[in-house]
């Protein structure tokens, strides 16, 4: 199921990377955020914002809206990508060249 919470690990490790983290670090910030969770018997995507701003500060009040199915094929705004303007785009041109 695509709104499986373990799905989007990468795409919450993309959020620190666009905060500046390197994605290896971003990495290892979400593997800590995994194992905070598990201990505390919950979702990952459940922690309050105060929990992950103790693993980072770079975690912000954004960091859920980021994790959506939606925000997750929206960020992809490259050619080939998800986002809806790259999938219009990718139509558009495989129309026009079809005729």
């Amino acid at each position: 199921m695509a709104s499986n919470p373990a799905l989007l690990a990468t795409e919450a490790a993309d959020y620190l990377v666009r905060k500046g983290i390197p994605f290896r670090q971003a990495h290892d910030i979400i593997g800590k955020v995994l194992r905070e969770a598990e201990k505390q018997n919950i979702s990952w995507t459940a922690l309050p914002l105060d929990t992950l701003k103790k693993i980072s500060p770079a975690f912000e009040a954004d960091f859920s809206k980021s994790l959506g199915v939606d925000a997750a094929l929206a960020a992809k705004k490259v050619p080939g990508g998800t986002a809806p303007e790259s999938v219009s785009d990718a139509i558009t041109n495989l129309e026009r060249t079809s005729q």
